[in-house]
């Protein structure tokens, strides 16, 4: 476990993306000029954004020069596919609540997604609604065999809204965009861009798994042989973990996982995701007194404890880590703070701040 303190730091590290070769790539937000701008900054590039415009820059490592690479008139969300190619994203409603089209909205007809040739400077329309709607959070570049692939999580709302709209009794052809589908998706980084280039409607993915109204399927991290994701049935209760081999595309079931019955709460009984390492933990309040923390895929660790205000975080090796905060009687003076317990031998450190947990490094902050 590596402790990472950059709380002397004024800017909003909780924006961390990810750390990469002993650097970090993070974002933040900066009042410049009445406008407050975001950031996204990289071991090679800079992303700017305000209410306008966004840019990209590349910023050397060597003589920290600044080379402006391309700006586009919308304020958008960037993802990076490859050196040479970036994906914006965003959404160009701008009608108030009297004059809009909720069809239109429905249909995606104010939401974008642009291709963007950073060497060539030159833009293009991606007219596949599956991709300009359906990125909520993974549409994930990596490399197999010297060839760049993207992997694509299709989902249009969280697992836990999608199974109480199953439970509700919405039939699929009263529901989004006359039905709705998730799925998990495979394509060379070559190919989506020739698609996107001929304006292509219905980009032809590899689609590895889909489903319907009667479960969700997710984007559970990836190796370098495979790619992970889980599905759960919502009748029978089970999830299901799979993994899919990056060469031969050949998919295996890993895991069936009957899951807890009763009706999940945040404050009582709930599910975490620890996507990065592929864990799955339940989380349960036991008779209002101890909190309990079990990792359910591996079936390999529980832990107790009766502070039921602390968050669970993460762990790292023999670590534990939570959160939480605290204030005056009057409601002031508020504090967060993270506790490091180690597991083995029962010492607990604890900070005021925060912290965002990337491999085995705890991140602090303000």
């Amino acid at each position: 476990m590596n402790l990472v303190d950059l709380r002397e730091f004024e800017f909003e590290m909780n924006k961390i993306i990810s750390f990469e070769n002993s650097e970090f790539i993070f974002g933040n937000k900066e009042f410049e000029e009445g406008i407050y701008k975001n950031y996204i900054y990289t071991n090679s590039y800079e992303v700017q954004e305000d209410c306008t415009k966004t840019s990209i820059y590349a910023v050397s490592l060597i003589d920290e020069s600044i080379d402006k690479l391309y700006s586009i008139k919308k304020e958008a969300s960037t993802i990076f596919l490859s050196e040479r190619y970036v994906l914006f994203m965003g959404n160009d409603f701008e009608i108030d609540e009297e004059h809009s089209d909720v069809q239109k909205d429905i249909h995606g007809e104010y939401d974008y997604a642009i291709l963007c040739n950073l060497k060539d400077k030159k833009e293009y329309e991606v007219k596949d609604k599956r991709v300009v709607l359906g990125i909520r959070d993974y549409f994930i570049p990596y490399d197999i065999d010297d060839s760049r692939h993207i992997a694509f999580e299709e989902a249009y709302m969280e697992d836990w809204e999608l199974e109480e709209m199953f439970w509700e009794g919405i039939k699929k052809e009263n529901f989004y965009r006359n039905g709705y589908r998730e799925s998990i998706n495979i394509i060379s980084l070559q190919r989506f861009i020739q698609f996107v280039k001929s304006g292509c409607k219905l980009i032809p993915f590899n689609q590895i798994h889909n489903t319907e109204l009667t479960a969700w399927i997710r984007y559970f991290g990836m190796d370098d042989e495979s790619i992970y994701y889980r599905v759960k049935d919502f009748e029978s209760k089970i999830q299901h973990i799979y993994s899919v081999n990056k060469k031969t595309l050949e998919k295996k079931l890993l895991k069936s996982i009957q899951m807890n019955d009763s009706k999940f709460s945040y404050s009582t009984n709930f599910i975490w995701y620890d996507i990065e390492n592929r864990r799955i933990y339940e989380i349960r309040i036991i008779e209002n007194k101890i909190k309990q923390i079990k990792e359910i895929f591996d079936e390999d660790f529980t832990f107790e404890y009766g502070e039921l205000k602390e968050d669970f975080e993460g762990i790292i090796e023999d670590y534990f880590i939570t959160s939480f905060w605290t204030e005056d009687d009057n409601g002031d003076n508020y504090k967060n703070f993270v506790k490091i317990r180690d597991i083995k031998n029962g010492n607990i450190n604890s900070y005021e701040g925060t912290c965002v947990i990337l491999k085995d490094n705890i991140i602090l902050f303000k």
